[in-house]
């Protein structure tokens, strides 16, 4: 693919025939895009690949010898030559190993909820505007702030529900324009069985990209349900642990290090925050109430906790 587009663009000689074998390949290429940004100064070179967690898993099996070529080369053009690897956990992953090219390559970038960075505002946006478009407004911005809490500040999720509130709204047609979303139509959305249901779907999704986070997550709100009090307070690292591993061994036997990355991976995610403490060590608590309500009433909870002992192994 690379062969074929680079040829389009006139980075590879389209009159060339393409090598074979993968190293041959590799060396042409190399020399091709080397040659253009040496023919033009002022010429970049910028690859995206998306999709990459099976092929940086792949790479990692064979010592990561692709990456490696791929970072000689950023590192041989002064980074005019640029890669970009975007994907799920295995890209984050890779990027903390110690001995993996790409760690020293720069930090990585979690696409994750709306929260930070100044992303909070553009959430906000993302509930009002195309409200605002056709002709509607919030009688109080605490109702967008209602309906972000609701959606753990997903865009996705953000997005299921204007669509469902618009639906709402234009059951009852009114000449005044603009017409005020007032907090009962708000609630009259949220009550709907139906739309919960697709929410928690949605938010399900985001659990199952690693099976471990749909265990650490049902099993802490096992725990945690109750007092409000424990739910502030939370649970720390060492504790989740020895839970999660009770209830899936095969799946958590692992060094504790990579656990406080599935961790990490869960507070990108909007899921968890880590809430410091006096000892230093920190704890992990949902990232709102109502990530708890997302991931159902406590019996649903107890009924998937116990399902997860009969997780298969990895």
């Amino acid at each position: 693919m690379l062969w074929h587009e680079y040829s389009k663009l006139g980075v590879v000689d389209s009159g060339s025939v393409r090598p074979r074998g993968s190293t041959a390949f590799f060396n042409a290429v190399e020399k091709s895009i080397v040659g253009w940004l040496n023919d033009h100064d002022d010429g970049r070179i910028l690859l995206l690949l998306d999709e990459a967690d099976a092929f940086l898993a792949k790479d990692l099996t064979e010592d990561f010898s692709v990456a490696k070529r791929l970072k000689g080369l950023m590192d041989d053009t002064q980074r005019r030559f640029k890669v970009v690897f975007c994907g799920l956990h295995n890209v984050l992953r890779n990027t903390e190993r110690a001995n993996h090219p790409l760690a020293h390559l720069g930090t990585p970038v979690c696409v994750g909820p709306l929260l930070e960075n100044g992303e909070l505002n553009q959430a906000r946006h993302l509930v009002r505007d195309p409200l605002a478009a056709v002709g509607y407004e919030f009688e109080s911005d605490n109702l967008v702030t209602s309906i972000l809490l609701w959606t753990n500040y997903y865009p996705s999720l953000i997005q299921l529900y204007g669509k469902a509130l618009l639906a709402h709204l234009r059951q009852v047609p009114s000449r005044e324009v603009p017409h005020i979303v007032t907090a009962g139509d708000i609630q009259a959305v949220f009550a709907r069985d139906q739309f919960r249901e697709q929410i928690r779907n949605r938010f399900s999704l985001t659990l199952q990209l690693d099976q471990r986070y749909e265990v650490i997550a049902y099993v802490m709100a096992h725990e945690l349900q109750g007092a409000h009090a424990r739910q502030a307070e939370g649970l720390s690292s060492k504790r989740l642990k020895e839970r999660t591993e009770e209830f899936w061994p095969e799946g958590f036997k692992i060094p504790k290090r990579e656990f406080d990355t599935l961790l990490d991976e869960l507070c990108g995610l909007g899921v968890l925050r880590r809430r410091p403490t006096d000892s230093g060590s920190g704890r992990y608590v949902f990232r709102n109430p109502n990530v708890l309500r997302l991931l159902g009433d406590a019996d649903t909870i107890l009924d998937v906790v116990y399902k997860e002992r009969e997780v298969p192994d990895l």
